[in-house]
């Protein structure tokens, strides 16, 4: 049994991917066709620069990031169905859910691009926030979560049983680190100024309710597992009406790769990259030798298809 996990927002952070990716004439065609798609609509966003230049703290770089995400993951997604079929069972987590839905056939390349700049754009509208990662020593527990709910802040992504994303306010956020700093093998790293995946998001979430009134998506072609509600989505509907509440609400990466390497065992996950963070995650997730790993964009890389001007296109 083989899953297929997609990553998030990380997926373009690393400039190293991005150098790689930029060397590949197939994955910078499909970055071209999405500036096209976009400039129908008069969306002018330079992607393609996007893979040359190092990392800049600012919303137009977020927005360029998560829109670049779609059309470089659609491209690996041909390539691994062109290497090894179509996967058993789709993963995805966070912003990886739009460049799933794209993948799998849900929705259309222009409906996920004009979906992503959109929710993107809308970020500008949560001020005064931020999310951090926050690592421990010991396994965290439900007194744990309890306890940073108290202080008025939000899991956003559980990742593993020692790893959380935490969104909230600035001063939350602050107090809370203040209090936190000393406690022995606790580590926190800012992330990102949005507290993505919370109840903070909802001026957010309210621009994509009304983009999502008209928006069309089909039956998936192959086999998908939330990792927000836990659970088959099995519809279209079930689909479109998974993204709002995703943008609100607790992503469960840790409990649903526990879930199906449970249900299948000696399942592969295979991490469509390019990050390798998920592989990272799944690893510390489950018990060593429950499941088999394999980073798709790494093997890519291994085998100099970026230096291959012909090769698949």
């Amino acid at each position: 049994m083989r899953c297929l996990t997609i990553p998030g927002a990380d997926a373009l952070e690393n400039h190293v991917h991005r150098e790689l990716i930029a060397r590949s004439p197939y994955i910078m065609g499909m970055v071209a066709r999405a500036e096209e798609t976009l400039r129908q609509y008069d969306i002018h966003l330079d992607l393609r620069s996007f893979f040359t230049k190092p990392n800049e703290a600012s919303h137009q770089w977020f927005v360029r990031l998560a829109v670049a995400t779609i059309p470089v993951q659609y491209a690996l997604y041909q390539l691994y169905q062109k290497e090894h079929g179509t996967p058993d069972i789709v993963l995805s987590c966070s912003l990886g859910d739009i460049s799933r839905n794209v993948c799998i056939g849900v929705a259309s390349f222009e409906l996920a691009l004009l979906g992503m700049h959109q929710f993107a754009q809308s970020l500008a509208l949560v001020n005064d926030c931020a999310a951090v990662r926050f690592k421990s020593s010991s396994a965290l527990t439900a007194t744990d979560r309890s306890e940073i709910q108290s202080y008025g802040l939000y899991v956003g992504i559980a990742q593993t049983p020692h790893q959380l994303l935490i969104g909230g306010q600035k001063r939350d956020l602050m107090k809370w680190i203040k209090d936190k700093e000393h406690t022995p093998g606790a580590r926190i790293n800012l992330l990102y100024p949005y507290p993505l995946h919370t109840p903070l998001m909802q001026a957010t979430a309210d621009v994509m309710v009304q983009f999502l009134e008209n928006a069309s998506t089909k039956p998936p072609s192959t086999r998908t597992f939330s990792t927000l509600n836990l659970k088959w989505l099995e519809t279209p509907e079930d689909f479109k009406t998974e993204v709002v509440p995703n943008i609100l609400s607790t992503v469960h990466w840790s409990q649903s790769v526990q879930l199906l390497s449970a249900e299948f065992p000696g399942i592969e996950f295979i991490n469509l990259g390019p990050s390798e963070t998920l592989t990272i995650f799944s690893k510390k997730s489950l018990p060593e030798n429950r499941a088999s790993f394999m980073d798709f964009f790494g093997k890519l890389s291994e085998a100099n298809f970026f230096n291959c001007s012909e090769l698949y296109v």
